[in-house]
């Protein structure tokens, strides 16, 4: 998609010119032609550093946000009541643990 950018951008700063004129193009095809031929092949990917070093931490900031806020919520909806039932049993001092799951449900506060 870069080097179709770069065209764009040269259509923009484009001024009125002349046909024979080497930095005035009539065409996309024509304009990506005769940067190849007058700046080199990579001239169609000028300034693709910037947008790169810019995008890499952007994106990697959005990955590891949506990722804490995947595993947060996993823990919170799934792990957690599994924690406070662990907690319970171990706070437990009865000897029957059965008698605990007879008893959990009038002691949780819900």
């Amino acid at each position: 998609m870069h080097p179709l950018d770069v065209v764009k951008t040269r259509f923009q700063i484009q001024t009125t010119g002349k046909p024979g004129d080497p930095n005035y193009y009539t065409s996309v095809y024509d304009c990506m032609r005769k940067m190849a031929r007058n700046e080199g092949v990579l001239s169609l990917y000028k300034g693709v550093l910037p947008p790169v070093l810019v995008e890499t931490p952007k994106r990697a900031v959005k990955t590891f946000f949506l990722a804490g806020l995947g595993s947060g919520t996993t823990e919170a909806i799934l792990v957690n009541p599994f924690e406070v039932v662990k907690v319970a049993q171990q706070a437990n001092r009865l000897v029957n643990t059965l008698c605990f799951f007879r008893d959990m449900g009038d002691n949780l506060a819900i």
